[in-house]
């Protein structure tokens, strides 16, 4: 068994010679701290002094992807294919079947977890058990409305020629 040293890492375990954590076990085993991540947001208070927050995160699934890495190609997949075109465009069994196959030639690398398969996202579990952390978690929300209000306004303004 690896012996301790005095060293102890952010997690309060001991860690060997090597920095990498002794665990109490009788046969050798490695235990691994996972580096904690955030999600950082700046918010703009009422008085319009900007402040730099951060939320604890955790990985999800990629939605866009459903995990896969990838995703259909978006000048096919936003297209809308009746029976008939769909027979057209894809007139092989192959084609077919390339079009529903995730990683098939019709499919690119997700636009959202660029091929990671997974995404960060706040851990609102442990943002509950913080009374600070819950307040930048409405900040957070608020936030990301307020963007995509801004975003809808900019898309209208683009469609009526602005």
């Amino acid at each position: 068994m690896t012996r301790a040293t005095n060293k102890i890492n952010p997690a309060g375990i001991p860690l060997d010679r090597g920095n990498r954590p002794v665990t109490p076990c009788a046969r050798v085993c490695r235990v691994y701290a996972f580096h904690m991540t955030t999600i950082s947001f700046t918010y703009e208070t009422d008085e319009g002094e900007e402040i730099e927050a951060e939320l604890p995160a955790k990985f999800e699934v990629c939605d866009r992807c459903r995990g896969h890495g990838t995703h259909l190609t978006p000048s096919i997949g936003e297209h809308a294919y009746t029976p008939e075109e769909f027979d057209e465009a894809f007139f092989g069994e192959d084609d077919r079947e390339e079009y529903f196959r995730h990683g098939g030639r019709y499919d690119v690398t997700c636009e959202e977890c660029h091929g990671r398969r997974v995404v960060e996202a706040v851990d609102v579990a442990a943002c509950a058990l913080d009374p600070e952390l819950t307040e930048a978690l409405k900040r957070y929300y608020a936030k990301l409305e307020d963007d995509y209000a801004y975003e809808r306004e900019c898309a209208a303004e683009r469609r009526m020629g602005c």
